[in-house]
């Protein structure tokens, strides 16, 4: 671990002037923004995309917010730079919010600028593009704002989460995968495959620091892959006439994906902690059903209560 020459003052800075009398709103409006870029904040967007408004544009921000998400982890793991203030042992002192892991490039910039360039890159209104740019921003200067992250890393994290949104834009009709006929078959191979590529990188970071955002994203990318497939078999309209509607399926679709996401939590908690190997197996288990209710299962439930009809 090698920390990296990056101006820490202006981090120190605001840190204090977040820690003045009267300001614990200040800290909790940021706490807010950084939310909104983290794991469940994007959870909650996309799902909601792709039940109330766009399918396609959905597993399309999806699969750039995973590939976004796993290139962090990797390149955190290459660079180990320690976050602010670790070294000194101040972290817990000056700290707004709770971090773990290692800090470049920041993830929440990086994944911002993934998503909401991918979104605007989609949606393609003078509207998009402004509400892109202010969330880019907002998500990214929260993070040295709570003292978790340098400057440099946001700005790293915005340049790479953005060229990469602008890079898989380009490549996504482009670029052509074969893939096996057989649901069945595509879903068993995909989960093996996958499974066993967290395991070898499991085995290659020594399951260090870190290594649950490779699984977490491992996992969610194989639900999210196995219910868009499964998906095509009910096609429902995602398109929702009405905010009535619209609101209807986002409620019953939270409930859905809850179970997986915080039922399974607490039943794995019983059988095994993360930092054990089986712990680590039942949380892709986990983020894998997270994917497959939200992608899979939610489109098949709204049907059935007719709240979506089928696509003509």
């Amino acid at each position: 671990m090698a920390k990296l020459p990056f101006n820490e003052d202006i981090v120190r800075s605001f840190a204090e002037f977040r820690m003045q009398p009267g300001m614990e709103w200040y800290t909790a409006l940021f706490n807010l923004i950084t939310n909104l870029g983290s794991e469940m904040g994007y959870i909650f967007l996309i799902t909601t995309i792709y039940w109330v408004f766009s399918k396609k544009k959905a597993v399309r921000i999806a699969y750039a917010v995973v590939v976004s998400s796993l290139l962090n982890s990797v390149l955190k793991d290459i660079i180990q730079n320690p976050r602010p203030f670790v070294t000194s042992g101040e972290n817990t002192q000056l700290w707004g919010t709770q971090a773990e892991g290692y800090s470049t490039p920041s993830g929440h910039a990086q994944i911002s600028g993934t998503f909401w360039t991918t979104l605007a890159l989609l949606v393609r209104k003078k509207w998009m593009v402004v509400l892109a740019i202010v969330a880019i921003f907002l998500v990214g200067i929260s993070r040295p704002i709570l003292g978790v992250h340098y400057v440099e890393d946001v700005v790293i994290g915005w340049v790479i989460g953005i060229l990469l949104a602008l890079l898989i834009h380009y490549l996504w009709e482009r670029v052509s995968i074969p893939l096996p006929k057989s649901d069945l078959v595509f879903s068993l191979l995909l989960a093996a495959e996958t499974l066993v590529l967290t395991i070898i990188i499991g085995v290659i970071t020594s399951f260090g620091e870190g290594y649950t955002g490779y699984i977490t994203v491992l996992g969610m990318f194989t639900g999210i892959a196995i219910g868009e497939r499964l998906e095509k078999r009910i096609g429902f309209d995602s398109k929702a006439p009405s905010v009535i509607n619209g609101l209807l399926r986002v409620v019953v679709g939270i409930v859905l994906v809850a179970v997986p996401l915080f039922g399974f939590d607490k039943i794995f908690e019983l059988l095994a902690e993360d930092p054990t190997f089986l712990g680590y197996v039942l949380r892709w288990v986990r983020y894998s059903f997270v994917g497959l209710f939200a992608m899979g299962l939610a489109p098949w439930v709204f049907v059935k209560l007719s709240i979506a009809n089928k696509e003509n």
